[in-house]
């Protein structure tokens, strides 16, 4: 999913949560947002030079990294219990579950298993999402 996808069911989790601190907020977006923040870290090196950015884009290059992935709940559940709150928890799971809603190359248990899943049950490229990028402040100030 996009950046703009993510970042609104963040926002409507943090308002579902009832979250009012700073530190709150920005660990719901730095695990329900900026996780994702490691797609520019495989992508810029590997594709972009030799003009895959297409493919990219449609998700039919494997792009993520374990922290997007459910091997992830054996660091980010002892980081929540550790941080005393469980916005990491449900902001990484939430994220999860919406990549997992699309088609990608996506492997759940990466290292230590090689399974590739390909299938989701919405289509690659959601055009809709495009559409929440005006929505995002207001999501965000109306509810």
């Amino acid at each position: 999913m996009l950046f703009t996808t993510h970042a609104v069911a963040t926002i409507g989790l943090g308002k579902l949560m009832g979250l009012k601190t700073a530190r709150d907020w920005f660990l719901a977006f730095l695990f329900g947002v900026l996780v994702d923040l490691d797609h520019l870290k495989i992508f810029r090196p590997k594709y972009f030079k030799d003009g895959s950015w297409r493919k990219f884009f449609n998700r039919e290059l494997p792009i993520r990294s374990f922290l997007q992935e459910p091997i992830s709940i054996f660091w980010v559940v002892p980081l929540s219990f550790h941080l005393q709150t469980p916005i990491p928890m449900a902001a990484w799971g939430l994220h999860v579950f919406m990549d997992y809603l699309v088609d990608g190359v996506r492997k759940p248990f990466w290292p230590f298993l090689d399974l590739t899943l390909t299938r989701g049950v919405l289509p690659a490229p959601i055009i809709l999402e495009f559409f929440l990028i005006p929505v995002l402040p207001l999501f965000y100030f109306a509810w």
